[in-house]
């Protein structure tokens, strides 16, 4: 039998898995061809669904705005961001009191449980991220693996820190912020009227309504952005406030211990 040498060589189906050309200075991350499931049918049509209503989402949700708007969300809910920002609010030596402290130490220990937990969750459930996910630069190799999502369980445990801390923040109103403004304006009368009961009545609203929006919209980013699955945000949502759970009543660092800390550290490194 004699091999024509001068035949066309056949072309790859238009349906086939193949290297695609990523879009200049962003990586790509391929999603490799679907395995046959073994587990029960319900759950791999539950899997089917998320695959489908998560790209219905990111195609006809992401425009040139949002994706500017959103990308916000991503940076300010990366870690690259909180654990450095929590490492030098608590190092300090002149940022903050006591009381503020001691919730940066707490929200630190917090990352670091998170980023354990996260990472030993997928690099069991090894599931890839959607393969439309572009312009997401790979840190590490368990960036590769797309549940849960590391930014909704890092802003799920965030909220949920700071909302546990209310007692706390209630109480530096009270006892040291409001004092401190009303001592600042006494002299004017506007800012009397009209900042101060603002602060002393409503400003604990306004922190926590504005760090609900904050994590709600670095959240929803995550699949609109093309980065992961919807159940990927629903799981990390669930893990995220878990975490806070677990990190506030176990890991918890008292005051006295967070300034011991502090003042080692500043006559170590400062």
């Amino acid at each position: 039998m004699t091999v024509d040498s001068t035949a066309p060589p056949r072309r790859r189906p238009k349906g086939s898995f193949g290297v695609q050309t990523p879009v200049s200075g962003e990586a790509v991350i391929l999603e490799s061809p679907p395995r046959n499931y073994e587990g029960p049918k319900f759950v791999a049509n539950l899997l089917s669904l998320d695959r489908r209503h998560s790209k219905w989402v990111h195609e006809n949700c992401l425009t040139d705005w949002a994706y500017f708007f959103l990308r916000f969300f991503e940076y300010s809910g990366d870690g690259l961001f909180w654990l450095p920002a929590a490492a030098a609010f608590w190092i300090s030596p002149s940022a903050g009191t006591p009381d503020t402290r001691m919730f940066a130490a707490n929200l630190f220990v917090s990352l670091i449980f998170d980023l354990i937990v996260v990472g030993s969750i997928k690099s069991f459930v090894r599931r890839r991220r959607p393969s439309y996910n572009r312009g997401h630069l790979v840190v590490v190799s368990l960036d590769k693996w797309s549940f849960p999502s590391g930014h909704s369980t890092r802003a799920a445990m965030v909220m949920t820190l700071f909302w546990l801390y209310t007692p706390l923040w209630r109480s530096l109103i009270n006892q040291s912020w409001y004092p401190y403004l009303a001592l600042r304006f006494e002299n004017n009368s506007s800012m009397a009227l009209f900042l101060l009961p603002l602060v002393e009545k409503h400003l604990l609203v306004i922190a926590n309504c504005a760090f609900s929006i904050w994590a709600l919209g670095t959240i929803c980013s995550r699949v609109v952005l093309g980065r992961h699955y919807i159940l990927d945000v629903i799981g990390g949502v669930m893990v995220g406030m878990l975490e806070a759970l677990v990190a506030h009543f176990f890991l918890h660092v008292p005051t006295k211990v967070s300034e011991l800390q502090h003042a080692y550290l500043l006559s170590k490194y400062v």
